[in-house]
């Protein structure tokens, strides 16, 4: 009978790669000043290099927000004020997959394996939440007995990352509310007005755009998982 072995970071961290996100800081701050800064202006620095992907969904969109009040003041088109302006800053979201895989292509899998062949070898099969192929090119594992969950870097794939956030990912209500809070929220959202009802959009779609669907992933996998 085969067993399923679950991979996840700290197998390749074991083998001395260069996978962590603050590496993944390092090398955009080198490579890509321009994307790094944006990803810091509007998540808190610490959080996003601590828990990339939980502070995706959980960036303060207070300032863009102002951003967009000034964006009013100084062109004439409000369409484009608030349809535009907004999109155009938070623009770095749909380049994260793209950044990540250039990141991981880069890092040196030349190591020697860190775990007995009795365990890592071909009579297993794996899930691996790493995007490095490490069971290939270490441990002789073919491709058919790896399920690359979010994606294996070397085979150009568009990597999955991304936050859990559901009640941001779908527009939902708040939670917790009291009462007299739900009522408020209700009249807030019955009165907003045009253009906070377009920056509320425009940050939606954001959360859209960084959002994990791991129902989604599961259901797409279902083949290998009962196989």
């Amino acid at each position: 009978m085969r067993n399923l072995i679950i991979l996840g970071n700290g197998f390749d961290l074991a083998h001395g790669l260069q996978t962590k996100y603050s590496d993944f800081r390092d090398y955009i701050w080198n490579n890509n000043r321009e994307f790094y800064e944006q990803l810091i202006k509007y998540i808190f620095e610490d959080d996003l290099w601590n828990g990339f992907e939980n502070a995706l969904g959980s960036f303060d969109d207070g300032e863009i927000k102002e951003m967009s009040e000034a964006a009013y003041l100084n062109y004439d088109d409000n369409y484009y004020n608030y349809d535009r302006a907004i999109s155009d800053e938070l623009e770095f979201s749909t380049k994260i997959s793209e950044y990540l895989l250039e990141w991981v292509k880069s890092i040196d899998i030349k190591t020697k394996p860190a775990v007995s062949r009795k365990i890592i070898n071909n009579d297993n099969i794996f899930i691996n939440f790493n995007y490095t192929d490490t069971l290939e090119k270490v441990y002789d594992i073919v491709n058919n007995n790896i399920l690359y969950i979010h994606g294996r870097a070397l085979s150009n794939e568009r990597l999955i990352i991304g936050h859990h956030n559901v009640f941001a990912y779908a527009g939902k209500q708040p939670l917790l509310l009291t009462y007299q809070e739900m009522d408020e929220w209700i009249e807030y959202q019955m009165n907003m007005s045009w253009e906070e009802s377009e920056k509320e959009n425009q940050i939606g779609r954001y959360f859209v755009d960084t959002y994990k669907d791991t129902d989604q992933i599961i259901a797409r996998n279902k083949g290998f998982l009962i196989r």
